[in-house]
Order: structure tokens, then C-alpha cells, then sequence
């Protein structure tokens, strides 16, 4: 077990209280990866102000993506996070599974999606040819692929803080 307990408000500098008061609101409690960000003075006002900004793809294509991510990074916390939200937001079983590797069965645009977002993460950046065209064959653009480097990003970020703290995971098992 690691040394990473989940902090309560009253264990983390003033500023990260009131940031996990708001986050209580909006969400309607302080998830323990959030509360995990709190051990440092800076990170979750920065990782919030990273998160909480939109992008070009849709809710349910932000969690495909996050879904895929954190399957591939490894980060359980984040996978039942997401597919909690996923399913909060309309995704059917079928996307969350499919973004998970336990099913198959998507659109030709959310293959193409889940094909380009896990090429750039195992291939650090470089996709190929056939992979990239295929993205944008389905209907995607550059905009969708800058936006999706950023959300991969965002995503790992919150798979790292996981997998290094290992704090208790506060959503359903899948």
C-alpha cells in the first residue's frame, strides 16, 4: 500500500480548500483523485483550470477517448470515474466497452477515433499515414487532432496521479 491517504479539507493549504469546495459542488463531493492533487499547493488549481476547458469533440467522444486512455495507461481509478460519467452523459454500454478493448462494435467515426488516440499515445505522437487519414476520412480535422493531444494529456495526468498515489477508488466497479 502506498503512503498517499486521501486528504481531507482541513489537511491541505487554505487555496486547495476552497478549490474542493467548489469541486464538492459542481460533482457533488470531493473525489479522492482530486483530494489526492491537494497535497500540492499547486497542482489542482492547475489541473482544474486545464480540465475545465472545451475542446471540439462532443461529451461522449471526450469519454471514449478518456475511457481509452486510461485503459491503456493502466489506471483503473479513471476507468470507472469515466465510465460512470460516460454513462451519466448517454454513452451506451457498447462505447463504453468498445473504449475499454471488451467490445468492438462502434461507428466507423468512433473506430477511427479509438485507432488514432491509442496509435498516439503507444507511438508517442507518430501515426501513420493510413491511421491519420482514416481520422479524418471519418469526419475529424486538425482542430479534433490537436484537441485530442491535449485530452490524452489530461487525461494521463490524472492516470499518473492515480497510479502513483493509489488512492481508494470512489466510483462502481465496471
Amino acid at each position: 500500500m502506498r503512503p498517499f491517504n486521501v486528504p481531507t479539507k482541513e489537511n491541505v493549504s487554505s487555496k486547495n480548500q476552497e478549490l474542493l469546495k467548489v469541486i464538492e459542488k459542481e460533482v457533488g463531493m470531493i473525489t479522492n483523485i482530486y483530494a489526492a492533487f491537494a497535497y500540492s499547493d499547486y497542482a489542482l488549481e492547475k489541473y482544474m483550470n486545464f480540465k475545465n476547458q472545451p475542446n471540439s469533440f462532443t461529451a461522449i467522444e471526450n469519454e471514449i477517448i478518456s475511457l481509452s486512455v486510461s485503459k491503456i495507461n493502466g489506471c483503473e481509478y479513471c476507468q470507472r470515474a469515466h465510465a460512470t460519467i460516460a454513462k451519466n452523459k448517454g454513452a451506451s454500454t457498447v462505447q463504453i466497452n468498445a473504449s475499454l478493448g471488451l467490445e468492438t462494435v462502434l461507428t466507423e467515426k468512433e473506430n477511427a477515433l479509438l485507432r488514432v488516440t491509442k496509435s498516439i499515445i503507444e507511438n508517442k505522437g507518430k501515426i501513420s499515414d493510413d491511421t491519420l487519414n482514416q481520422f479524418f476520412a471519418a469526419g475529424y480535422t486538425k482542430a479534433h487532432l490537436i484537441d485530442l493531444s491535449l485530452l490524452i494529456a489530461e487525461t494521463t495526468i490524472t492516470n499518473y496521479v492515480h497510479n502513483i498515489t493509489d488512492v481508494e477508488i470512489d466510483f462502481p466497479k465496471l
